[in-house]
């Protein structure tokens, strides 16, 4: 269970990661991700947290552009807080308040 609790925190880290980028650029949050260099829509397969940044090496399938670290480390942080939330409160509501409000908070310290 903690796998895919660590493995559902990795997707939230990168959403988290996505939405504060784009409201830091000013741009939409609805729409396709695309890398930030070319502007080429990403595949599915592109998408997959912390998987797809180490198969890549760290840089866009398109362009082969150096991608920020910080996107691998906020989805790492990210699984990590949802399974030490998960050893603490196990799922419970309890659990899933701290999963929104870390969720919350997270966007909130990236963007200030």
């Amino acid at each position: 269970m903690p796998l895919l609790i660590f493995m559902i925190g990795t997707c939230f880290g990168s959403f988290i990661s996505c939405m504060s980028y784009r409201y830091i650029t000013h741009e939409s949050i609805l729409g396709r991700s695309h890398c930030d260099y070319c502007g080429h829509t990403l595949h599915v397969l592109d998408l997959i947290p912390v998987l797809s940044y180490i198969l890549l090496k760290g840089q866009c399938r398109y362009c082969h552009h150096k991608l920020n670290k910080s996107l691998l480390v906020h989805e790492l942080t990210a699984g990590f807080l949802f399974v030490l939330f998960y050893i603490h409160d196990g799922l419970s509501i309890l659990y899933l308040s701290h999963i929104a409000s870390l969720t919350c908070f997270y966007i909130i310290s990236i963007i200030d």
